[in-house]
């Protein structure tokens, strides 16, 4: 054999037992599939359930205070006095008048020293007829002539209740007579009147009018 020829059988041979190697030898291992990891799940944060609205109680207004009873008011003279729990006043007169059933129209009270005067009296009139109304008391019990001598804006003793002041002059059996009369208008239609009364010429009208201004409404 040539030395070309054996040559060429070497290659082959050599080409054959290198492919034979080749289909022999295991085939590497497949790489696993990459798997994703799972997504990442971010636990839900608990919910906070928000806070009850309360409803604040509501303001309770305190009771209000028993009014306290008006203080006696001081006077010069002993007292006596007389309360009206129907139109809720009262007032204080000499302690030495003795009291007696009313005569005159309208009056709830009459009070006299023992000789007859000077007298002392409370009636309920009605506001919208007041003036009519206290001369038809007067005229009740004989009076006539029946006349108003002056009428004052004043306050009571308390310092705040608005009242009139009036002075009527008029004549019983022929004498002459004067009167101081306090009156008050309340919110009801009516009107509170105390006088203080006796002859002309011997009233003490400082008296008089201290008499009248003891008016006190509950």
């Amino acid at each position: 054999m040539s030395k070309t020829k054996l040559i060429l059988v070497c290659v082959t041979l050599a080409i054959l037992i290198v492919s034979v190697f080749v289909a022999c030898a295991p085939a590497a291992p497949a790489k696993p599939a990459a798997t994703t990891p799972p997504a990442t799940t971010t636990p839900a944060k608990p919910t906070t359930p928000p806070p009850a609205t309360t409803t604040p109680p509501a303001a309770t207004t305190p009771p209000a205070a028993p009014t306290a009873p008006a203080a006696p008011i001081k006077t010069s003279y002993p007292a006596a006095t007389y309360a009206n729990a129907d139109y809720g006043f009262s007032f204080q007169y000499p302690s030495s008048m003795t009291s007696s059933k009313p005569k005159a129209t309208y009056n709830v009270l009459e009070a006299a020293d023992a000789m007859g005067v000077p007298t002392v009296s409370a009636s309920v009139l009605d506001t919208a007829k007041m003036e009519d109304q206290t001369k038809e008391s007067l005229t009740s019990v004989g009076g006539t002539d029946v006349k108003t001598v002056s009428t004052d804006n004043v306050t009571l003793a308390d310092g705040k209740t608005k009242s009139k002041l009036t002075v009527i002059s008029w004549k019983s059996s022929g004498y002459d007579i004067t009167t101081y009369s306090m009156s008050v208008d309340l919110a009801s239609g009516k009107t509170i009147s105390v006088a203080y009364t006796s002859l002309k010429d011997m009233i003490d009208p400082v008296l008089a009018k201290e008499v009248v201004n003891t008016l006190v409404l509950k």
